[in-house]
């Protein structure tokens, strides 16, 4: 009797390892399904925070949609004083503007299910935080590569942008990375991920912001990781034309 309720146990418990691992496992990400808590951080100007929970199901529909977010950020279009963010905690830490959250959710979901593992290296940047990136990167620049503080500034301008200038200071931007991967370097482009990406980005709103021959029109090094959200709308039009972001706003304006 003892030893038929001793294998009973083991049967229990072994099913339910068996369960939490079909939980947990491939869930590196984060996220399950489509389906995720958001948690909501807004941020005003005063330095008052409020936060709150709540679910996000899909990616609203597309149209001509969102064109609150068809703008430049850019060191000749810095963010205004006042500016103000809502932003939305996808996983772990990574936050992003709270109205491209379902948008991401979706991309990220649609890849994992086609069998690509994207990773949220880096989202939403705070100003403070832009310019502690900034002081370092100078600093490790003067030290590591022997530059004068000058040749230091110049360099860290050509790979991250100014406080108040980033777009991960607006919430709009993500870096992305392979799952098992921490360093953001040019051998991203020779990626599954990548080719994903190109081949599927532009139709959750999201655009790969500084390309390769594009560097003289950004000011920005290429950067096959960074993708900025403008809408499907004007994501669509813009990957069919080949133009950055500057050259495309310049083409079409924001009012239309």
């Amino acid at each position: 009797m003892k030893r038929i309720v001793f294998i009973s146990f083991l049967l229990i418990i072994s099913v339910g390892l068996l369960i939490l691992s079909f939980v947990l496992g491939g869930e590196d990400d984060g996220l399950k399904g489509t389906s995720v808590a958001l948690t909501t951080t807004t941020t005003t100007t005063d330095g008052s925070i409020t936060t709150t929970t709540e679910g996000v199901d899909s990616m609203p529909a597309s149209e001509i949609d969102n064109l609150w977010a068809f703008y430049l950020v850019n060191q000749m279009n810095p963010l205004p004083p006042d500016f103000e963010i809502e932003t939305a905690i996808i996983h772990d830490d990574r936050e992003v503007d709270k109205r491209i959250a379902p948008y991401l959710v979706e991309m990220l979901a649609s890849a994992k299910a086609d069998g690509i593992y994207l990773k949220v290296q880096s989202a939403y940047r705070s100003v403070e935080y832009q310019q502690m990136l900034h002081e370092i990167s100078i600093e490790n620049f003067m030290k590591d590569a022997g530059m004068t503080e000058e040749e230091a500034i110049a360099a860290t301008e050509r790979e991250l942008a100014l406080p108040g200038t980033s777009e991960h200071n607006a919430g709009l931007a993500v870096d992305l990375n392979s799952r098992d991967s921490w360093e953001l370097t040019e051998s991203f482009e020779e990626t599954d991920e990548f080719a994903w990406l190109q081949e599927n980005c532009f139709k959750f709103g999201f655009i790969l912001r500084y390309p390769k021959d594009k560097v003289d029109v950004t000011g920005i090094i290429y950067e096959p990781w960074h993708y900025r959200f403008i809408g499907v709308h004007h994501a669509t039009q813009l990957m069919e034309s080949g133009l950055c972001l500057e050259e495309y706003i310049e083409k079409i304006p924001p009012t239309e």
